[in-house]
């Protein structure tokens, strides 16, 4: 019976200093705006620009006061009547206040928008869609694999903002370690008997 009371203690000591249990989901950003500029040379006007941009609420991280960012997995443009490829550097989504956009790691902010509901928004929560003002910091070009966009103006009304976020739960690695812990427990406690 000793040696039952010393595992217990054990158990219990290993799983008060394993970190807490904490879980990550899977993410969406959805952003667009409409604009005008050139793929690769090829002139276009007015047309819509839709980002969508895939992680998870893991990797939010903040950028200053009432400033977040999240790096994503993958991104990918579509640019209505021109096509649909993946951004070639990685992509990020942020909130700064009232304002939202993406970007990608190499030329920093691509495209925001700008709306109230913005404001204390966590990128880590369902939110919108939103209708938006427009707005771009004249940087550029944006890489992707039909081409290289550059922004030369764009709509400052019909711009849109969107957080979806999934259900499924991943769990950490102190959440794996508590379970074998259990195991381990269970598998001791039966060879006791």
């Amino acid at each position: 019976m000793p040696r039952l009371n010393h595992f217990r203690r054990v158990v219990l000591a290993v799983s008060l200093l394993l970190p807490s249990i904490a879980t990550c989901a899977p993410v969406q950003y959805i952003i667009s705006g409409t604009i005008s500029g050139d793929v690769d040379g090829t002139i276009f006007t007015d047309a819509l620009l839709t980002f969508n941009g895939f992680g998870d609420t893991a990797t939010i991280a903040s950028c200053g006061v009432g400033c977040l960012t999240n790096g994503l997995a993958s991104g990918t443009i579509t640019l209505a009547g021109i096509g649909t490829g993946d951004m070639l550097f990685a992509p990020y989504a942020f909130v700064n206040v009232d304002v939202g956009g993406f970007g990608d790691s190499d030329i920093f902010d691509f495209l925001y928008v700008s709306a109230a509901a913005l404001t204390g928004h966590d990128l880590a929560t369902n939110l919108g869609p939103i209708a938006a003002g427009t707005g771009f910091p004249g940087q550029g070009p944006l890489q992707t694999t039909f081409g290289d966009i550059t922004i030369s103006s764009v709509q400052s009304a019909g711009g849109s903002f969107q957080t979806i976020v999934g259900t499924a739960v991943v769990p950490e690695p102190g959440t794996m370690a508590l379970a074998f812990v259990g195991i381990a427990a269970l598998a001791v406690r039966r060879r006791m008997r």
